[in-house]
C-alpha cells in the first residue's frame, strides 16, 4: 500500500470513516466471537456434606462443630485444625505456648485399650472445660517392627465420631513435651 509522505500507516484511502455513535458502530460491525445465549440454571439447595450428615440436628443448630478438621499438609496427618481455629492459635499450639491441662500416657497400651483411654480422657477433659490435652504415644520403639502404631491411629480417632465434636485442632508436641511421640490436642469450647 502506498502512502504519502507524512501520512500515518493507518491513514489510507481504503479506510472507512469512523462511526458517529457507539450504536452505529454496533450496527455496522460483526461480532468476532459470536456466542450462543446461555440459559441460567437455578441453583439447587445445598445438600449436607457427608460429615454433616453424621452430626445430630442439635449439634448443627447450635453450631457446635464449626466445620470438620482439615489436614493442611497431606504428608503430615499429625497436624489438623478446624476453620474456626485461627492461624495464630494453631501456631501457639504447635510451639507449645498453649500448655496442656491434662496428660494422657498411652505407653504400653494396645490399640483397643489406647482408643478406649483416649475416648475417656478427651470426654472427661472437655467436661472439665480443659483447653488443651497432651497425648503421649511414644515413638514406637518397642512396637513390632519399631513402627509407631498408636501415633498413626490417633489422628483418625480424633477426627471421627465420637471424638471429633470435642477436638478443635491437634499437632505434634514440642521436644520438651515429647516431640513426635506426643500430640497436643486443642479442645472445642463446650457451648451450653
Amino acid at each position: 500500500m502506498s502512502r504519502k509522505k507524512g501520512q500515518r500507516p493507518d491513514q489510507g484511502a481504503h479506510r472507512q470513516p469512523p462511526p458517529r455513535s457507539f450504536a452505529e458502530h454496533m450496527e455496522t460491525s460483526e461480532d468476532p466471537h459470536p456466542t450462543e445465549p446461555v440459559e441460567k440454571k437455578e441453583r439447587e439447595p445445598a445438600t449436607p456434606s457427608p460429615s454433616q450428615k453424621g452430626q445430630s440436628e442439635k449439634a448443627r443448630s447450635t453450631g457446635a462443630h464449626h466445620g470438620t478438621l482439615r489436614f493442611p499438609n497431606p504428608d503430615d496427618p499429625l497436624v489438623a485444625r478446624r476453620d474456626s481455629v485461627r492461624r495464630g492459635t494453631m501456631r501457639d499450639l504447635m510451639n507449645g505456648r498453649i500448655r496442656p491441662d491434662h496428660d494422657v500416657d498411652l505407653h504400653g497400651l494396645n490399640l483397643i485399650k489406647a482408643e478406649k483411654e483416649i475416648r475417656k480422657e478427651v470426654k472427661q477433659a472437655a467436661g472439665q472445660r480443659a483447653r488443651c490435652l497432651l497425648i503421649v504415644t511414644g515413638r514406637g520403639r518397642r512396637s513390632p517392627g519399631g513402627e509407631p502404631i498408636l501415633r498413626t491411629h490417633i489422628p483418625g480417632w480424633l477426627s471421627q465420631p465420637p471424638l471429633q465434636q470435642y477436638v478443635a485442632a491437634f499437632a505434634p508436641a514440642t521436644p520438651q513435651d515429647g516431640g513426635r511421640g506426643a500430640l497436643y490436642v486443642l479442645l472445642q469450647p463446650i457451648q451450653t
